[in-house]
Parts: C-alpha cells; sequence; structure tokens
C-alpha cells in the first residue's frame, strides 16, 4: 500500500477516508438503482395484476424506502471515520431521528391508502353523514398522532429527554381543548 494513504486527516487515515466516501457513493447509487427498479420493474409486474392496491402501496413505499436506503449508507459510511465524539453523538442521533421521520412518512402514506379505501367506502355505505364529517377529522387526527409519536420516539432514542415535552403537550393540548370546546359544541 502506498505511503500516502497512510496519511493522516482529522484523525483518519486517507484510506478510510476513501472507504467512507466509497460507501456513501455506494448508497446514493444503491438508492437511485433501488428507485430505478421499483419505478420500473416491480411497478410493471405490480400493473399485470388485477388489484390496482399493490400499484398503490409501491407507489406510497416507494420514496421512503429509498430514501431509508441513502441514510443508511450515508450512516454507514459516517461510522466508518473515527469522528470526535461530540460528532459522532450528532451523527447518530440524526440518523435516529431520520429513521423515526421515515418510518412516520411510510405509515402516513400507507394510511391515506387505508383511508380511501376502507373508511370512505364505510362511510359512502352508511346511511348517515357522521362518517363523511368525521372521516376527515379522523384522517388528520390519525397522521398528526403519528407524526407526534414519531417525532417524540425519534428524540427519545436520539438521547434527548421527552418527559418535559410530553408534560407540554399535555398542557397544550388541554390548552387547546379549552379554548375549543365553544366550537366543537
Amino acid at each position: 500500500m502506498p505511503d500516502f494513504l497512510q496519511e493522516t486527516l482529522l484523525g483518519n487515515s486517507l484510506i478510510t477516508w476513501l472507504f467512507s466516501i466509497a460507501i456513501i457513493l455506494a448508497s446514493l447509487f444503491l438508492g437511485k438503482a433501488a428507485y430505478w427498479l421499483l419505478s420500473n420493474s416491480i411497478r410493471t409486474l405490480a400493473k399485470r395484476s388485477e388489484s390496482e392496491l399493490d400499484d398503490l402501496v409501491l407507489e406510497k413505499v416507494e420514496k421512503p424506502l429509498v430514501f431509508l436506503l441513502i441514510t443508511t449508507g450515508i450512516w454507514f459510511g459516517l461510522k466508518v471515520l473515527k469522528l470526535p465524539e461530540m460528532m459522532e453523538t450528532a451523527v447518530d442521533s440524526g440518523y435516529h431521528l431520520l429513521l423515526a421521520i421515515v418510518v412516520a412518512w411510510t405509515l402516513t402514506r400507507l394510511f391515506d391508502i387505508f383511508n380511501d379505501y376502507v373508511l370512505k367506502a364505510w362511510a359512502e355505505k352508511s346511511d348517515n353523514e357522521l362518517g363523511d364529517v368525521l372521516l376527515p377529522i379522523l384522517g388528520k387526527a390519525v397522521k398528526m398522532l403519528i407524526w407526534v409519536m414519531a417525532i417524540i420516539i425519534g428524540l427519545n432514542n436520539a438521547g434527548y429527554d421527552v418527559g418535559a415535552m410530553l408534560a407540554g403537550l399535555g398542557i397544550g393540548g388541554l390548552a387547546l381543548a379549552m379554548a375549543a370546546k365553544d366550537t366543537v359544541s
């Protein structure tokens, strides 16, 4: 191995930097390849089926999956490096937060499918208008709950104390409920 590859830069040898960059570039390439594969090959197979549901699920999950693949590759690429403890903690915390966001993104997109195909069909079959009125409110509430839970879980996994945030959300929810009681009634 040539001597210049053993030179250190910011505590890492040049070969380590090159390996880290190679992992990050490979993850970008794999993300692009996965997007192409999902968009073209697998979508073509899904269109051959009689069900429209598999097409919708594939459409809703392809972007979050590709983002997760690229994010994980970048995280692995950065984990190869010997970073200062504070920076390594920031990388891990950021990855855990992004992981929770991707899960929430995927779940809300899948809930959209469930909402459109199950709940709206149920509301159309019912004779009363209660389902038509409550369905949009229920959909927004479920999505908001998914995002709030994902952010809380992501921040907790990233090492932040979420107890104070939960107490603040409880007090904020109480204030919102008191302010909206006339509107709801």
